[in-house]
This record gives structure tokens, C-alpha cells and sequence, in this order.
């Protein structure tokens, strides 16, 4: 794989896992809240959409991609087919 397509995969992935980690994750819990601040700010599109749109879709959307950019970064096929689905955050 070329470095600038398997950097831009890091990329999406790191994106990914913080959209997926922010939809789980209990937005009263003071502990965490410079975390979620930190993804708002990162993502206000994707953010905003996850909390005024569809936010099933659009978490189901962040979870496939989360997963297949993992699969597609994977270094090992048969470890890759076993852990997928890998949605873990």
C-alpha cells in the first residue's frame, strides 16, 4: 500500500473511532467532557449531525466506516476476517 493512502487511512480511521467512541459515550459524565469538547471541535459537522439528524444512521455509517478502515489497515487477512467487524473504541 502507498504511504499517502495508508496515511489518509490512519487518518479516516482516528476520525472514525472518536465519532464512534462520542456516540457511545455518556454526555453528562463530567470525567470526559474536555475529550467530547476535543471531538466536537475536531468534527462539528459530523458531531452536529450525530445529534440533530439521524443519529442511528449516521452512527451506523461511522461504524462501518470505523471497521473497514480497520480491515483495510490490517497487516494480517485472516486476522482481519476474524476481528471483523472490529468496533471496539
Amino acid at each position: 500500500m502507498k504511504n499517502e493512502i495508508k496515511l489518509a487511512l490512519e487518518i479516516m480511521m482516528k476520525k472514525y473511532r472518536s465519532l464512534v467512541w462520542l456516540a457511545r459515550s455518556d454526555p453528562d459524565n463530567e470525567k470526559i467532557q474536555p475529550e467530547i469538547k476535543e471531538v466536537e471541535e475536531q468534527f462539528p459537522e459530523e458531531t452536529t449531525r450525530l445529534k440533530n439528524g439521524d443519529s442511528n444512521w449516521e452512527h451506523g455509517f461511522n461504524s462501518g466506516m470505523l471497521a473497514g478502515m480497520r480491515f483495510a489497515l490490517s497487516k494480517n487477512l485472516k486476522r482481519a476476517n476474524e476481528d471483523f467487524p472490529a468496533l471496539d473504541t
